[in-house]
C-alpha cells in the first residue's frame, strides 16, 4: 500500500550488438535500425584472428532533421493540470514550417498550438497543457511530418491516485447465516472475495497481503515465505501460489545472505542492524523450510546452529533475554540440535522466570527430548488453560495475536487439538494486523488442521445484490457496489475472506496537540525555503529549491515505524547521497534503519525513542520530537495534488497517524 505500481523505464537503453561478423577483406559492414534516440553513441569494434586481438572505438552523433524534446515529470497524480514545455529542434540548413501532432492514452487530455515556424539550426518551445484524467499507465506521443518523413517522440507516464489506499478485511468461518456491512466510503472500490470449504481459506486475504507487502526486512520476507509454504500445504493449486517453490527458495536466499559473522540475521541488509526477535524468527523459518526440502547452504546452517546454542546457553557475547533464550532452545529442539544439558539447565534456572508462552516452549522442548513426564508437569500448569485467558497484552516484538498463534501452534502440534482453543484463536485471528501476526496465524491453523481432506461445502453468497450458490473454493475480485454482504451456509462450514480497498481522501490536518493516547504518534509537516521560512504552497516558483520539514511526536518508545512521505508531481526529490550540498538542514533525534527513495515518495524506517518520564514510573513529563528534512526542487508549472504523509508502526495498529496541509499546490 505504500509503493506505487511499477512503471516502465522512462529512459530506454540504447545498446546494440552486431553478432560476430566474418571477413577476409579487413573490413566489415553492419546495418542497424536506430531506436528513438538522439545524442552521442560509442561504437566499439573488437577484431580477432588466429594470432592476435585488437580493439578500437569511435564516437558518432545521432540526430534527426527534426527532434522533439518534451519535459515531463516522472509521474502524475489524478487531477493534475500541468504545463509541459515541448522543444522542437530544426537541425537542417533551411527554415521549417511545421505542424505538431499528438496522440495520448485515454487517461490524458492535451492542448496546445499546433503550428510553428523554426529557423534553420534553431529550436522553439511549444507550451502544452496536460491534464491527468484517470489513474494507470499511459503515454503521450508527439509527431511531425516533414519531407515525407515522420519524426516521433513517445513518453510513458504513470498516473497515481493522490489519495492513500485504505483497506478493511472481514474474515472468519461460519455454519450459520452471517451478514456483513461494509462502510459506505468503500463503495466503488475493489473487493477480493474468498469462499472456502477449508478454514484456512479465511486467511487467503492475509496471504495476498503478505505476498504484495512492499518492504523487505528479515521478518517480512520470512513471514511471506512461511505463509506461502503452509498455505500451499492446504490449498494446492491456488492461483496466488504460482511458482511457489521458486519464490520460497528465492526468499530464503535473500534472508540467508544477511547472516553476519555471529550467525545472526541483519534486519535490513548484510552487516546492518540486528533485531534479535526478528533474527531468531528468520532462522526458525529457514531451518523449517530446510527440513521440508528447500536448499540451505550447509555453512549458513552450521552458523545458525552455533548461534542458537550460544544464545540458549547464555554465553556473554549473546545478551538475549529469557524469552529469546528459551525460543532459541525450542528451535534447536525442533531441528534435533539441542543438548540435554542445556534443556536441564533451562528447567532448573529459567522455569521460574518463564511466562505462559515460555512454559509452552519448554514443555515442547522436553516432548522433543522424550522427557514426557517433565513436559507433562510444565504442561499441566499452563497448557490446560484457555488461551484467551493467558495473554492480555503484547511483549517485545510480539502482539497478543502472535503470542496466541504461537501458543495455539505448540498446543496443536505437541499436545492436543483443542476445539475451544481453536475458537478462541479464530476470533483473535480476525484482528491480526502485522505481517508477523498473519504468518504465525497460518502456521498455527496448519498445525491444528493438519492435512485433512477438504470437506463438502454449499453456500449462498449475496454480494452486490446478486445471490449465487457456491459448492467449491472460489476466489475472485470485483467492484463493490453495495455495502451489504450475506453468507447463507447450506451445508458444512464456510470459510470466508472479504478484502475491500479504495483510494480515499484524508481530511486536512496539520497540527500538533497533546497526544491523548500515550501509545500514539503525532505528525506535522511544512515546506520551507533555504532560510527556514515557510513557503506559500499556492505560489511556488519553478526552479526553486525547497525543503520538506516533518516532525514526528511521541511519548512511548515505538519500534519499527515506517514513514511514507509522498510528494506532488511538480517536486523532484534530491537524493542527498548523490547530490553534494543538497542537505542544508540536519535531521534531529533520528537514527534511520533504512531509507528508500522513489520517484514520488521517500520511505523512512526507524524506531522512535521515548520522551522524558519520571524515573522508574511510566509517567511522561514531555514528548519526543523527531525532525526529518527532505530537499526538493520545483520542476513543473501547474496545479498538482498534494498527498498525505502517513506514519505507522508496522506491528502496532494503535501507533498510526497522518498529515495533509492542503489539497493542491500551485507552481507559477
Amino acid at each position: 500500500k505504500h509503493l506505487p505500481p511499477e512503471n516502465s523505464d522512462r529512459v530506454k537503453p540504447f545498446m546494440l550488438w552486431s553478432n560476430i561478423l566474418y571477413t577476409k577483406d579487413k573490413e566489415a559492414s553492419f546495418e542497424l535500425d536506430i531506436p528513438e534516440f538522439a545524442g552521442e553513441a560509442i561504437i566499439v569494434a573488437i577484431a580477432v584472428n588466429k594470432d592476435s586481438i585488437g580493439v578500437t572505438s569511435s564516437s558518432i552523433v545521432i540526430k534527426d532533421d527534426i527532434m522533439i524534446k518534451p519535459s515531463f515529470p516522472r509521474f502524475a497524480l489524478k487531477g493534475d493540470k500541468m504545463e509541459i514545455p515541448v522543444r522542437v529542434f530544426n537541425t537542417t540548413n533551411n527554415s521549417k514550417s511545421l505542424t505538431l501532432n499528438s496522440n495520448t492514452s485515454r487517461n490524458f487530455s492535451l492542448k496546445y498550438d499546433t503550428s510553428i515556424v523554426i529557423p534553420a539550426k534553431s529550436s522553439k518551445v511549444i507550451k502544452t497543457k496536460l491534464e491527468a484524467l484517470e489513474e494507470g499507465k499511459g503515454y503521450v506521443e508527439f509527431s511531425i511530418n516533414d519531407d515525407n518523413k515522420t519524426f516521433t517522440k513517445k513518453v510513458e507516464l504513470l498516473t497515481l491516485s493522490p489519495f492513500a489506499l485504505q483497506s478493511k478485511t472481514y474474515k472468519g468461518a461460519t455454519s450459520v447465516v452471517r451478514d456483513i456491512k461494509i462502510p459506505k466510503k468503500f463503495i466503488g472500490g475493489n473487493i477480493d472475495v474468498t469462499i472456502s470449504n477449508n478454514l484456512i481459506g479465511s486467511l487467503r486475504g492475509d496471504l495476498k497481503y503478505l505476498m504484495k507487502y512492499p518492504y523487505g526486512c528479515a521478518e517480512q520476507i520470512s513471514s511471506k515465505i512461511s505463509a506461502m509454504f503452509y498455505y500451499n500445504k492446504l490449498l494446492k493449486g491456488d492461483t496466488l501460489l504460482k511458482d511457489v517453490d521458486f519464490f520460497i527458495q528465492s526468499g530464503m536466499n535473500i534472508v540467508a545472505s544477511r547472516q553476519n559473522i555471529s550467525g545472526e540475521i541483519s534486519y535490513w541488509r548484510a552487516g546492518g542492524y540486528v533485531n534479535k526477535d526478528a533474527s531468531l524468527y528468520a532462522i526458525d523459518t529457514l531451518l523449517m523450510l530446510s527440513r521440508n526440502g528447500y536448499t540451505l547452504d550447509k555453512n549458513v546452517k552450521s552458523m545458525f546452529i552455533s548461534n542458537l546454542q550460544s544464545i540458549a546457553k547464555g554465553i556473554d557475547d549473546f545478551t538475549y533475554d529469557v524469552n529469546l533464550r528459551i525460543y532459541a532452545a525450542f528451535i534447536l529442539a525442533e531441528n534435533n540440535y539441542l543438548e540435554v544439558s542445556t534443556a536441564n539447565m533451562m528447567y532448573k534456572n529459567l522455569l521460574s522466570k518463564a511466562d505462559h508462552l515460555d512454559r509452552a516452549y519448554l514443555a515442547a522442548i522436553f516432548v522433543s527430548l522424550g522427557e514426557h513426564e517433565i513436559a507433562e508437569g510444565i504442561y499441566s500448569k499452563t497448557m490446560r488453560k484457555r488461551i484467551s485467558t493467558l495473554f492480555t497484552q503484547s511483549r517485545s516484538f510480539s502482539s497478543r495475536s502472535s503470542n496466541i498463534a504461537k501458543f495455539f501452534n505448540i498446543n496443536s502440534k505437541y499436545f492436543k487439538k483443542d476445539y475451544t482453543n481453536y475458537l478462541d484463536a479464530n476470533r483473535e485471528f480476525k484482528k491480526i494486523y502485522s505481517t508477523y501476526d498473519k504468518a504465525l496465524a497460518v502456521k498455527a491453523l496448519y498445525s491444528y488442521l493438519g492435512k485433512e481432506s477438504p470437506k463438502k461445502m454449499s453456500v449462498e453468497l449475496n454480494l452486490n445484490g446478486n445471490p449465487k450458490i457456491l459448492n467449491e473454493t472460489t476466489t475472485y475480485s470485483t467492484t463493490l457496489k453495495s455495502k451489504d454482504i450475506s453468507i447463507y451456509p447450506l451445508s458444512g462450514i464456510t470459510g470466508y475472506s472479504f478484502d475491500v480497498y479504495k483510494n480515499i481522501p484524508y481530511e486536512l490536518k496539520n497540527h500538533s496537540s497533546n497526544i491523548k493516547n500515550m501509545d500514539g504518534i503525532e505528525v506535522t509537516r511544512e515546506f520551507i525555503d533555504k532560510d527556514g521560512k515557510p513557503v506559500d504552497l499556492k505560489n511556488l516558483v519553478q526552479g526553486s529549491r525547497i525543503y520538506s520539514k516533518m516532525n514526528i511526536i511521541n511519548f512511548k518508545e515505538i519500534d519499527n515505524v515506517v514513514i511514507n512521505q509522498r510528494f506532488p508531481a511538480c517536486m523532484e526529490i534530491i537524493n542527498s547521497r548523490v547530490s553534494k550540498g543538497s542537505h542544508k538542514f540536519n535531521n534531529n533525534s533520528i537514527s534511520l534503519d533504512n531509507k528508500d527513495i522513489r520517484d514520488d515518495r521517500v520511505l523512512y524506517f526507524l524506531s522512535l525513542e521515548e520522551g522524558k518520564h519520571i524515573k522508574n514510573y511510566p509517567i511522561y513529563i514531555s514528548s519526543r520530537t523527531t525532525t526529518i528534512y527532505t530537499p526538493l526542487i520545483v520542476t513543473t508549472k501547474g496545479e498538482f495534488g498534494l498527498p498525505a504523509v502517513i506514519v505507522e508502526s508496522m506491528y502496532d495498529p494503535k501507533a498510526k497517524n497522518y498529515v495533509k496541509e492542503v489539497h493542491t499546490v500551485v507552481v507559477k
